[in-house]
C-alpha cells in the first residue's frame, strides 16, 4: 500500500507504515535511471572497447588512423574514447578547439556521441556513401565532393583523442587535478597499455 490509496482516516492510522514505504520508494528511484536507445550496456562497451584494443594492438599501434578504422568498424569505439578522455562530448568538442581551432558546437557534438551509441554502424555508413560519391566523381575525372561535416568532426574529434591519450597527465599542480590523471590515461599510451594488459574492461 502507498499514501495515495488510503483514505485520510486510514493514512491516520498507518502513518508510519507509509512514511516508511515513501522513504524507500524515493532510495529505489536514486539507484534507477532511464535507459533509452542510446544506452550503452556493459556488453556493447565491450565489445567496442575490444574492437579497438585489437585494432591497435593493445594501443601497441595508437595512432589517429589505426583508431579511426575502429571506430569504422564499430561507431561505439568513439564512445568509448570519449570514456577514456573523461570527458563529454561538449568538453572534447572544447578541447578540439583550443588545439585545432575546429569549431564543433555543443549539439553537434551530443547528436555525434548519441548517433555512434544508438548504432555500430553508423560511421561505416557514412564512410561509405562518401567513398562512393568520390569514386564516381573519380571516374567523370570530376572534383570530389568534401568530407561531409560529420565525417569532418569525428575525424578531428578522433585525432585530438589520440594526441591527449597518448601524452597523458602534465606533472601534477598542487591544488588541482589533470582531467587526464587517471588509471588508464595518467601516463599516456603506457598507462592505455597497462589497463589494457591488465584487462580494465572485462
Amino acid at each position: 500500500m502507498r499514501p495515495f490509496e488510503l483514505n485520510p482516516d486510514e493514512l491516520k492510522k498507518k502513518l508510519e507504515e507509509m512514511v516508511e514505504a515513501t522513504i524507500s520508494d524515493l532510495g529505489s528511484e536514486f539507484l534507477l535511471m532511464p535507459a533509452g536507445p542510446a544506452f550503452i550496456t556493459y556488453g556493447d562497451f565491450r565489445n567496442a572497447y575490444e574492437v579497438l584494443k585489437k585494432g591497435t594492438g593493445a594501443f601497441l599501434e595508437f595512432t589517429t588512423d589505426s583508431v579511426r578504422e575502429g571506430v569504422f568498424q564499430n561507431s561505439r569505439v568513439f564512445c568509448v574514447l570519449r570514456s577514456m578522455l573523461g570527458m563529454t562530448p561538449p568538453e572534447w568538442a572544447e578541447v578540439a578547439k583550443s588545439q585545432y581551432d575546429v569549431i564543433i558546437p555543443q549539439n553537434a557534438a551530443r547528436l555525434l556521441d548519441r548517433k555512434c551509441r544508438e548504432d555500430i554502424g553508423y560511421v561505416q555508413r557514412l564512410e561509405t556513401k562518401y567513398q562512393a560519391q568520390v569514386a564516381k566523381h573519380k571516374e567523370k575525372g570530376t572534383q570530389a565532393p568534401e568530407r561531409p561535416v560529420s565525417l569532418a568532426r569525428i575525424d578531428v574529434l578522433v585525432q585530438t583523442a589520440v594526441h591527449f591519450l597518448n601524452k597523458g597527465a602534465p606533472k601534477a599542480v598542487e591544488g588541482v587535478v589533470h582531467r587526464m590523471d587517471k588509471f588508464d590515461s595518467s601516463h599516456g599510451i603506457e598507462s592505455l597499455q597497462y589497463a589494457a594488459k591488465d584487462g580494465a574492461a572485462l
